[in-house]
């Protein structure tokens, strides 16, 4: 059995909520990469944000917004703050316009892990000259493999060298699949 997983969400459960964007009480929306570059979200009062949703729908517990970042009922939080508190914050949001009890899952660790040996995987080209900072860095990864000898102790974390990609380890998974929260969908990696 593989040691990790990639942690994604399901979106195959009918009737279920689709989340858009994320807003501060006064509307203004909040850029997705202050969520996804692995540092903490620095908030400037303790009003909850808002996650807008673009498809109204049942609530899951675990569902990515358009941007991929993961909105979690608080009990996914509770679990995953018991095996790895210092690799997340927990920040309260209202879904909709009244639905409470969900939190944005900010990883704040990234881990170098990627096995350039064997992930297939495209990087931007050397003289990118739209952003200039991305090239040669990873575009997108098809199958992700991970060095997991780089992550021995971890249990959550977002991959560096693409941060889109949210892995969790084996004790975790099943931790979370023991708990049979929904919207949750792993690949063993």
């Amino acid at each position: 059995m593989n040691e990790y997983s990639r942690l994604t969400s399901e979106m195959e459960i009918d009737d279920a909520w689709h989340l858009a964007e994320i807003l501060k009480h006064n509307g203004e929306k909040i850029l997705p990469i202050n969520f996804v570059n692995g540092g903490a979200f620095l908030q400037s009062d303790t009003t909850p944000l808002q996650v807008v949703m673009n498809v109204a729908g049942n609530p899951v517990d675990y569902r990515h917004t358009a941007f991929n970042i993961p909105i979690v009922h608080h009990r996914v939080n509770e679990v995953i703050t018991k095996w790895d508190e210092t690799a997340i914050q927990r920040i309260p949001v209202i879904v909709g316009a009244k639905i409470t009890g969900y939190e944005i899952l900010n990883i704040t660790r990234l881990s170098a892990c990627l096995d350039f040996t064997r992930a297939d995987y495209v990087t931007y080209p050397d003289d990118y000259e739209d952003e200039p900072e991305k090239s040669g860095k990873v575009r997108w990864i098809a199958n992700v493999v991970i060095e997991p000898d780089k992550v021995k102790g971890q249990h959550i974390f977002r991959l560096e060298e693409w941060p889109v990609i949210i892995i969790v380890s084996q004790p975790l998974r099943a931790e979370l699949e023991r708990n049979g929260f929904t919207g949750l969908r792993f690949k063993s990696i």
